[in-house]
């Protein structure tokens, strides 16, 4: 045998079996001496070169625990297998199990025998694996940072700054909060629960609160503004003044008209501190400077309040200074209008209601406050009269009604105004109409419109159906026309586009007479809102925070407010 078979040969027999083999530590040594003695007996002798040669490196055992469940090949049974020792086990001899995986034998092991192997991993597995599992970590802790970056800059941009301050407004106004409500707790914490991110928009002071209202009254004051000045009626006002339990009066200032879309509109447009005085020449001064800044001079319709005499003097002082400053003439007598309400109230305390007849004429003394003649002042002399026994009525008007007292008395006030003429000629629809008879008409629908025509609209317009005659009289033409059945209110049916394009002129007065209020009790219910405004823990407030916060609020009970205003960089 040559050198190499010799070396190859002490390898084979140097090999150390499986751990836990069952050759004993003598029979491994005969054979390594066996070996020895037969290489070196059969080998010829070596030469230096030979000798030099270094040995094979053993091959250390990757799984211990493995190979310890492991038994040595007996007999003839191979030991190798494609270079890879076999693993053979134990507790399997007839036949046996072998594998040159460990894997397999673990699998093998724990299948069959029920023997669960867990190998230590080799170092370098661990350290890789940990290496793995810190890069893995980091990747993931810098992910869920990105996402949660990803996640509150989302958050952030859903909140529209503009928007959020907006309905804070209206919410502080509609509702009458306090100011401070912005720093409650409760309120702040309502938020954050909603947007975790909320607390980076959020304000913390009542003063904050404060400029946002005011920049918010102003932007909407002008757009109420805009919105009367292209108004298709006259506007009408109704006024009443109102002493506060704080010390303030207030001098409440409501419009009413028909807007660009035929639409009838409230709004309240001023509600001014009165100061120093109540008389009427002080009222006046503050609704000249409402008219003023809303720009409606020219447009100026009827103003209705209650029956005292300081709103007869407003009415004229007004009328002067629209005479002086704009070149406007209002008639104060006949833009006046007393309210339905007070009248029908103080008609019904007189008459139903006295005890005496020194209560009745406390009545009757409570309502004598109009100057010219009225419905009203008229049954006042009238009643005076049959107090003092000039008054004559007929037998037909005593008989039955008289002797049951109130009811009566009931019956003479519908008999004297249904006889009464004075309020029919005061009023009369002619005289009114002669105010419109030769207002300009306005132009074609298609010119007037930016939208684009229908067909009907230009056959109409090349037919000229839409003009109208100047010797065509509206007003004749409608009473001597056919009566029609309408389920609408008579000023939403004038309103109607085939009312406009058939009477273009009594339309128009139409809208201006029935858009007046009757009653001035829009007046009054802002001031049973500023009651509760103006609470008794609230007496700090001043009187412009007081009408900002009644007229937002109003305006936004009526629907004026629609768009959300802007604020700028510095109002944040």
């Amino acid at each position: 045998m040559d050198t190499e078979s010799s070396l190859f040969l002490a390898h084979r027999n140097f090999s150390s079996p499986a751990p836990g083999s069952s050759v004993s530590a003598q029979e491994r040594h005969h054979s390594q001496s066996s070996a020895f003695s037969t290489t070196s007996s059969s080998a010829p002798p070596t030469s230096p070169a030979t000798a030099c040669l270094p040995r094979p490196k053993k091959r250390k055992l990757r799984a211990p625990d493995t190979w310890k469940h492991s038994r040595v090949p007996q007999g003839d049974e191979e030991t190798h297998q494609n270079n890879q020792r076999l693993w053979y086990c134990g507790q399997c001899h007839n036949p046996p199990w072998r594998t040159v995986s460990t894997t397999s034998a673990k699998r093998h092991t724990r299948d069959d025998h029920g023997i669960v192997i867990e190998d230590d991993e080799r170092p370098a597995k661990k350290a890789l694996q940990q290496s793995l599992e810190v890069a893995f970590s980091r990747a993931a802790g810098k992910s869920r940072a990105m996402l949660a970056r990803d996640e509150q800059s989302a958050l952030r941009n859903t909140i529209d700054l503009d928007a959020f301050y907006e309905a804070q407004i209206q919410l502080i106004t509609r509702r009458r909060l306090p100011l401070n409500c912005v720093s409650w707790p409760e309120y702040q914490a309502l938020l954050c629960a909603v947007n975790s991110r909320a607390d980076e928009v959020l304000i913390q002071s009542g003063n904050t609160a404060l400029a946002h209202i005011e920049l918010s009254y102003t932007v909407h004051r002008a757009n109420i503004k805009a919105r009367l000045r292209v108004a298709k009626s006259q506007i009408h006002f109704s006024i009443d003044l109102w002493s506060s339990s704080h010390r303030k009066a207030f001098l409440g200032i409501c419009g009413q008209c028909v807007d660009a879309d035929y639409r009838p509109r409230e709004a309240l447009l001023g509600l001014p501190n009165v100061q120093h005085s109540h008389s009427g020449e002080a009222m006046a001064q503050h609704l000249v400077n409402t008219v003023r800044y809303f720009d409606i001079a020219g447009n100026v319709g009827y103003f209705t309040s209650d029956n005292a005499t300081a709103n007869d003097t407003c009415l004229r002082a007004v009328a002067t200074a629209l005479a002086i400053e704009f070149g406007v003439r209002v008639d104060s007598t006949e833009r006046r209008v007393r309210c339905g309400g007070h009248i029908i109230n103080l008609c019904l305390q007189a008459f139903l209601f006295a005890s005496s007849k020194e209560a009745l004429s406390a009545a009757i003394h409570k309502a004598d406050y109009s100057a010219e003649v009225t419905v009203a002042e008229s049954l006042q002399g009238q009643l005076r009269q049959k107090r003092k026994g000039q008054h004559r009525c007929s037998e037909e008007n005593q008989a039955g009604w008289r002797s049951i007292g109130p009811l009566g008395k009931l019956h003479n006030i519908a008999v004297f105004i249904r006889s009464s003429t004075i309020h029919s000629d005061a009023c009369s629809a002619r005289q009114i109409w002669s105010r419109y008879k030769d207002h300009p008409v306005a132009k074609a629908l298609a010119e007037t419109s930016t939208a684009p025509m229908t067909a009907y609209e230009r056959l109409a317009q090349s037919l000229d159906v839409t003009e109208t005659h100047d010797y065509e009289d509206e007003l004749e033409k409608f009473i001597n026309g056919t009566p029609c059945k309408i389920e609408v209110s008579p000023l939403t049916w004038w309103a109607r586009e085939e009312q406009r394009m058939e009477y273009p002129r009594l339309h128009k007065m139409a809208i201006d007479v029935l858009s007046i209020p009757p009653m001035s009790d829009k007046a009054e219910r802002v001031f049973s809102g500023a009651r509760r405004t103006v609470s008794f823990d609230r007496a700090r407030l001043g009187a412009d925070t007081i009408e900002m916060t009644e007229c937002l609020g109003n305006w936004n009970k009526n629907d004026l407010i629609r768009t959300a205003h802007t604020l700028g960089e510095g109002d944040h």
